[in-house]
């Protein structure tokens, strides 16, 4: 048994300028109360200015200054520990945010491959374009760069002493030898027609030629003093500050002369300016994700290590932080050498990965964690909730919607194939020069050109089927060559005639190569198999996430971040054999329902996942709906828009979000026109983010304006309300199972800010809105009350009953949770496909839980599923040692001794919902 203290229940905080330390301080009473034993923080360490999110940090040894000052966040954790409370950091080991606000990535513009930090990043400075050799991309300008410069938007400025090259509010520091270049060369006829130039001049003249010697002896802080001393003299003298400014104006952009002053020097920049398109097609740094302003960092390297990890792992051994969560674990050039060196520094604290796991795929055995932050839980979870009968009827429905069948595998593929050509195309490029580089080592791999080579890898990202294997030279696995053998195969079924190139990618991806010369090559050969494995999990995020999410609408509330929308729901034997496993290999996972990044709201998911239970009820609806609302739409050139499939997408996201008392306010409004911009820009279909098309994305916002107006759509809005009344009950059932699952089955019940009531968000920004702790502690202290609760569902009180009675029994009983085992119950008669039910041991003590699901079936809107007369014959079969014992209702406080079966209705009578725990009080805590 580990010696870590793991936590009962996390709350997911996000941080902003808004919403710092000292406003976190004031509601840990309330957290505590809750029955929250640990903080689970956003990323706190310095960020760019404003930053709402904390994961684009500028400095990782420094504290976010807009988040509060280095005391107050550890007078925080301080308090934290004070309350018995522990705190767990989300952390970034990935990337940094490309920026001058970064002070690591400065030095590396400034100073190229020879600056201190060249390694701090994921620099290709050996590129193959001789553009980009000892050059760092920086493709952020608005337009292609000849463009800026021939139209003066581009300049040269100083600053603080610095001399940048400026573009609007984006700064890039010129290189040391350029204040020769600029200042140096004419500084003595330039200072010899000042009125008095004197010791002033002279000193001007002997900081120039101090900056080009320190530059050469690679020293930072003679750098730094030089640039002080440049910056007093310039602001203390006019003389001077009036030759600089002629100077920096030779430079002006928008003239023929300065146009070529301006070119030969960026020339001579270890950056190289470009229009923000030509990331996608030339790159020579890896990017998170296709985010081109987040470069990634080489943290593989052990100095790198130290430095981003220094202040997080030094509160850690002085006891304040007792968790990590690993963002994107992916990402990282060997996750399981990182995860073991954070181990070795961090041995008592809980490590979470944020990792995406495909269906049936597992984490990976080996790794020194404790589990995932979630995804895997939220989407069995989700997904037992969605009746899988109903697949044919929203197939057909769909179909006759978007007008033909839609094959999600297949869109899946098509969706790959856009990002790789349209977004991705610089990566798979410097990886198929790398990979043709070990191809010309190899005896069978001699004659393999760069363009046999590159089609057959983009085929191979294209099938892979997972985010990333792990192959190093010391491990690979057969789970590792099962998915590469999986994405060859499918590649040659659709690429024939390559097959050479195909066989030379086995034997490169499996290690198998026969190299003339292997020892000079072993480390190409290694950074190129980790490149490739970098690269597919990218790929697969934005293609899968980011663009079939929006694509693919049959049923969204499958559409979640980490799910599998092709799947139609699972059963509930599979949901308890994942419960099982997850528990046996990670039994402290955290068990999340809701996080930043899930495209909605659980709530908003659990009243979604209604409609699989009324499919035709639905669809009469919809269909309805589409007509009522064809006078909205536009007829575009012959073409009616919104498009159908948006339309869809649309009424799903009203249905899930309505409000619960009817009202269609002009916030809402606001909130769902953002939203499906935002859903259409990551459709790719008729608009996106590299280039919006404004006719069609007005026409969405005034599609929703005209829908949602009572006065102009009375009927739409008058049935929309009427059937989201009914949905939101049933959801209102499904989110108080989903709750009670989430902090009873085994793992660590984890809450996204605010979703102890009822949480109707959509994808961020959506999701960030500020939390109302005012009113949720007020709420709290009437949550006693089990009639109080059951007659409130508006303001959302009945689910803070059920996290406050549930997180209290967890405190009380907290060996059987932790450690308890997993029986799960199979329930009979009339209405057995709506029981989930299991029961936990340990130690002699038990407790048993019992939750409805699909509902529709059993109760009318404003019923709760309570009751012999709704359960009918519904019953458990109960094990002969559970039999005889006294149990409490924690919920209603209501005792029964269990027989050998147990009749639904019997225990569903006061509360839609049981856990029925030990009356006689074992199982005290420790």
């Amino acid at each position: 048994m580990s010696d870590r203290t793991f936590p009962l229940a996390t709350y997911r905080l996000q941080f902003t300028p808004d919403f710092g330390f000292n406003k976190v301080r004031v509601i840990l009473p309330y957290l505590r109360k809750l029955g929250i034993s640990h903080v689970y923080a956003s990323p706190v360490l310095r960020a760019r200015v404003g930053s709402t999110h904390g994961y684009d940090v500028c400095d990782p040894t420094t504290v976010n200054p807009e988040l509060g000052t280095t005391a107050e966040f550890e007078e925080l954790l301080e308090s934290v520990a004070e309350m018995n409370m522990g705190w767990i950091q989300d952390i970034v080991p990935n990337h940094m945010a490309y920026s001058h606000e970064n002070p690591y990535l400065v030095d590396v513009l400034e100073n190229g491959p020879s600056s201190t930090y060249a390694d701090v990043f994921d620099i290709t400075w050996n590129h193959q374009y001789e553009n980009l050799r000892d050059r760092v991309l920086a493709p952020f300008l608005g337009k292609p760069y000849g463009e800026c410069v021939v139209g003066g938007e581009l300049r040269i400025v100083f600053e603080n002493g610095g001399l940048f090259a400026a573009y609007y509010d984006q700064r890039y520091p010129l290189s040391p030898e350029s204040y020769q270049t600029m200042l140096g060369n004419a500084a003595e006829e330039g200072l010899a027609h000042l009125h008095e130039p004197g010791a002033e001049a002279d000193r001007f003249s002997g900081l120039l030629a101090s900056m080009k010697n320190a530059a050469r002896a690679h020293r930072k802080a003679r750098r730094n003093a030089v640039k002080a001393e440049l910056a007093n003299l310039y602001e203390r003298s006019a003389e001077l500050r009036e030759f600089v400014d002629g100077r920096l104006a030779a430079f002006s952009t928008g003239s023929p002369g300065g146009n070529v002053r301006f070119d030969r020097l960026m020339r001579r920049q270890h950056f190289r300016l470009a229009f923000w398109k030509v990331s996608a097609q030339e790159l020579n740094y890896r990017r998170f994700f296709t985010v081109s302003d987040l470069i990634c960092v080489r943290v593989d390297l052990p100095e790198v290590f130290e430095l981003t990890h220094r202040y997080i792992l030094g509160l850690v051994e002085r006891g304040l932080i007792g968790g990590l969560r690993i963002d994107h674990i992916d990402g990282l050039f060997e996750p399981a050498t990182y995860l073991q060196r954070l181990r070795e520094r961090a041995p008592r604290a809980c490590i979470y990965v944020e990792k995406i796991l495909a269906r049936n795929e597992h984490l990976r055995a080996g790794w020194p964690v404790d589990g995932t932050t979630g995804y895997d839980f939220l989407n069995h979870l989700n997904y037992v909730f969605c009746d899988t009968k109903a697949q044919n009827r929203f197939d057909h429905l769909y179909e006759r919607i978007v007008g033909e069948k839609t094959d999600p595998l297949e869109l899946q593929l098509q969706k790959k194939r856009l990002i790789v050509g349209k977004h991705m195309a610089g990566d798979i490029d410097n990886l198929a020069h790398m990979a043709c580089m070990i191809a010309g080592t190899d005896l069978m791999g001699r004659d393999i050109s760069l363009y046999g080579l590159r089609r057959a890898l983009v085929e191979v990202l294209i099938h892979f089927p997972v985010y990333r294997t792990y192959i190093t030279y010391n491990s690979f696995t057969e789970q590792d060559a099962r998915y590469i053998v999986s994405a060859l195969n499918r590649s040659r079924e659709t690429l024939p005639d390559f097959s050479f190139e195909f066989a030379f990618i086995e034997r490169f991806l499996m290690l198998r190569g026969d190299l003339i010369v292997r020892n000079d090559f072993d480390d190409a050969w290694k950074q190129a198999v980790m490149r490739f494995q970098q690269f597919t999990g990218p790929l697969m995020a934005k293609s899968f996430e980011d663009t079939l999410f929006y694509v693919f609408n049959r049923h969204v509330a499958l559409n979640e971040v980490g799910g599998w929308p092709m799947h139609f729901g699972i059963r509930r034997k599979e949901f308890h054999a994942f419960i099982v496993q997850r528990a046996a290999e990670h039994p402290f996972s955290m068990n999340a329902s809701a996080t930043h990044d899930t495209k909605r709201g659980e709530d908003t998911r659990a009243r979604l996942q209604v409609l699989s239970e009324m499919p035709d009820e639905w669809s009469r609806n919809v269909l309805e709906w589409k007509r009522l609302n064809r006078r909205c739409a536009t007829d575009h050139h012959g073409k009616i828009w919104p498009d159908s499939n948006d339309e869809y997408l649309l009424y799903q996201t009203l249905v899930g979000t309505f409000p619960l008392d009817g009202i269609i306010t002009s916030d809402y409004a606001e909130r769902i026109k953002s939203y499906m911009i935002k859903a259409v820009r990551e459709a790719k279909v008729h608009t996106a983010w590299i280039k919006p098309d404004e006719t069609y994305e007005r026409i969405v916002t005034a599609f929703v304006d005209a829908c949602l107006d009572p006065a102009r759509s009375p009927l739409f809005t008058g049935s929309l309300r009427a059937f989201a009344h009914t949905t939101a009950w049933f959801g209102l059932i499904n989110s108080l199972s989903q709750t009670v699952l989430k902090i009873t089955v085994p793992g660590v019940p984890d809450f996204y800010q605010g979703t102890e009531l009822l949480d109707f968000s959509l994808v961020d920004p959506d999701n960030r809105r500020p939390v109302d702790y005012s009113m949720r502690e007020a709420l709290l202290a009437k949550a006693a009350d089990i009639h109080d609760a059951t007659a409130a569902m508006i303001d959302g009180r009945i689910k803070l009953f059920a996290v406050s009675k549930c997180l209290a029994a967890r405190r009380r009983q907290r060996r059987i949770f932790e450690f308890g085992d997993y029986s799960p119950f199979v329930a009979e008669g009339v209405h057995r496909r709506s029981v989930l039910a299991f029961a936990r041991g340990y130690a002699g003590g038990c407790l048993l839980v019992i939750v409805p699901r699909l509902t529709c079936q059993l109760v009318q809107a404003k019923q709760f599923p309570l009751g012999r007369d709704v359960w009918q014959d519904t019953r458990l079969r109960i094990p002969r040692s559970m039999s005889g014992r006294l149990m409490t209702d924690i919920f209603s406080g209501e005792l029964m001794t269990l027989g050998r079966e147990i009749v639904v209705g019997d225990v569903l009578k006061s509360f839609p919902a049981a856990v029925l725990t030990d009356a006689t009080g074992e199982n005290r805590p420790r």
